[in-house]
């Protein structure tokens, strides 16, 4: 973002949080952060197409929706806990299994470094009188992603296309003069992983698509 553009969008941040929200300064913060991310799909590089959408309640958001796999990226502003949030959910969540390990290692070093947090969707499955050492939580991504992934393996595949593994998340507070510039940076390198992970798992449903189709017109 430019200086001024930068300056706005941090006062804006400053009277939704701090101060009164009204329609203007909603409608200007809405703007902005589409303006944000038109900066930030440019910067990755990426060749997709987004939608954008946005929800203006408490916390504000504003997300894009990619059209080649159908994955979304919210941006929301937390009014009520004074801070900005961004995730994203794991869509074709069956195939983790055939994420490689070169991948995997670099992206749970990114999330690291970063303090993304993976949130399950389903709660892991085990029997709590012959392992109550899992009725805790937890702070490896790896183990907790693992283990949410493998407790809905074992549903039936009915149970498993109704259930969500869960989302990748980054969470800034806003404590008095934040640096939104740090937290922008921060923001672009998230969606570029958060993107290739969910790019990866859909990549693998659609090779197989392919190989389906292929088969059928022999």
């Amino acid at each position: 973002m430019k200086a001024e553009e930068l300056e706005k969008y941090s006062k804006l941040i400053d009277e939704l949080i701090d101060g009164e929200k009204t329609e203007e300064n909603t409608n200007a913060f809405i703007d902005s952060s589409f303006n944000l991310w038109g900066e930030i799909i440019k910067e990755s590089g990426i060749k997709d197409e987004f939608e954008f959408s946005y929800f203006p309640y408490l916390a504000i958001q504003t997300s894009a929706r990619s059209n080649k796999f159908n994955s979304s990226f919210n941006l929301s502003l937390n009014r009520l806990y004074w801070e900005i949030t961004f995730d994203s959910y794991i869509n074709n969540w069956e195939n983790v299994k055939n994420l490689n390990d070169s991948f995997m290692a670099d992206f749970f070093t990114i999330c690291n470094k970063y303090d993304i947090k993976f949130i399950a969707g389903y709660s892991p499955d085990y029997n709590k009188e012959i392992t109550p050492e899992f009725n805790a939580k937890f702070k490896s991504n790896i183990f907790n992603l693992m283990h949410s992934y493998i407790s809905l393996m074992n549903l039936d595949s009915y149970s498993r296309e109704h259930q969500s593994l869960g989302r990748f998340s980054i969470t800034w507070k806003l404590p008095e003069g934040f640096d939104l510039q740090k937290i922008i940076e921060e923001l672009k390198i998230a969606f570029k992983w958060m993107y290739k992970f969910n790019y990866n798992l859909w990549k693998v449903e659609d090779i197989r698509r392919q190989n389906r189709e292929n088969r059928q017109r022999k």
